[in-house]
């Protein structure tokens, strides 16, 4: 029994031992990480604007978390806890992360902290973190293209607390410091919001036209509309008739013709009647006037009434032509 007490008194002791010292050589680690000189840290030269606008919003929200740690100035310490976190350097990216547990930096390296090791540097996107046995810290962007410094934000130690600053990659590489993701970032690619606008291809331009289009014609004018009345129509000029032949109409007819001088405009059965009425009067010696004492003298007065007839039948035929 004596032996068993013993025993089992030696294993705790040792069990509480290695965890003091694990702790405690993290603290040291980043005591010694935080007053290394000779341009190891310098001012961040990135806005927090611009960090924030750099990434998506699930890693936005792991930024600004972090900056709400920097803002409050949490102390560090291993003992304590802020918002269910342990306040060391590896409690404050496990409060990025939103793991809901503290792992330290030696269960991260050993891939027990739900975060995968990157294959290199370049892979490291803002959200991501640095980390090592003994010390860590969260990404927030490159300097430079030639990814020579970046920006971090750290709980660094018992002397400095929370900082916002950029340390060399140099530094970094040569303390055997890795890049970390965590798991639920695995698929996050890091795009902002309004990258898929800015990037997008501007619309094809429209096609050249082609030889096979047929030209554009101007559509031929309207005719005129007819006039709606027979007075709307335009009237002759006194100019269309200049070429027309004069004619005039004989007062008397010659001693060769026979019958009507209208007889050229009347149908053949009517000069047919008109010579034969002449031809009568003639033989019956009627005379023109009642009265008149000479028989066979009324023919050259008969002629006249019909001359004026064929006159006057003309005139009327001219004007309502």
């Amino acid at each position: 029994m004596r032996f068993a007490a013993v025993l089992a008194s030696t294993l705790l002791l040792t069990t509480v031992g290695c965890a003091v010292s694990t702790d405690f050589e993290e603290e040291q680690a980043s005591a010694r990480s935080d007053l290394v000189g000779g341009g190891d840290y310098s001012a961040c030269s990135l806005s927090r604007s611009s960090i924030l606008a750099s990434t998506s919003p699930a890693r936005q929200r792991a930024i600004r978390r972090g900056f709400s740690w920097l803002d409050t100035n949490v102390q560090y310490s291993q003992s304590a806890s802020h918002q269910g976190y342990r306040t060391d350097c590896s409690g404050f990216v496990s409060m990025c992360w939103e793991l809901g547990s503290s792992p330290n930096t030696a269960a991260f390296m050993a891939g027990n902290g739900k975060a995968t090791a990157l294959a290199s540097y370049d892979e490291l996107l803002p959200g991501d973190a640095f980390i090592r046995s003994g010390h860590a810290a969260l990404f927030l962007g490159w300097e430079d293209e030639a990814h020579t410094s970046a920006c971090i934000i750290e709980l660094a130690s018992t002397a400095s607390d929370m900082k916002f600053r950029s340390r060399t990659t140099s530094a970094l590489r040569s303390a055997g410091t890795k890049a970390f993701r965590a798991d639920d970032l695995t698929g996050d690619l890091g795009m902002p919001e309004t990258a898929e606008e800015e990037t997008a291809p501007p619309p094809p331009p429209p096609p050249p036209p082609t030889n096979d289009d047929p030209p554009e014609v101007d559509p031929a004018p309207a005719p005129p509309p007819p006039p709606d009345d027979e007075a709307d129509a335009p009237l002759p000029s006194e100019g269309d008739n200049e070429d027309a032949e004069p004619y005039e109409v004989p007062l008397e007819p010659s001693a060769s013709e026979e019958g009507d001088p209208g007889d050229e405009y009347a149908p053949e059965s009517t000069k047919s009647r008109r010579r034969g009425a002449a031809k009568a009067m003639a033989n019956s010696g009627c005379s023109a006037a009642p009265g008149s004492a000479a028989t066979g003298t009324g023919l050259p007065l008969l002629g006249a009434l019909f001359a004026a007839n064929v006159i006057a039948r003309r005139v009327r035929r001219r004007s309502g032509a």
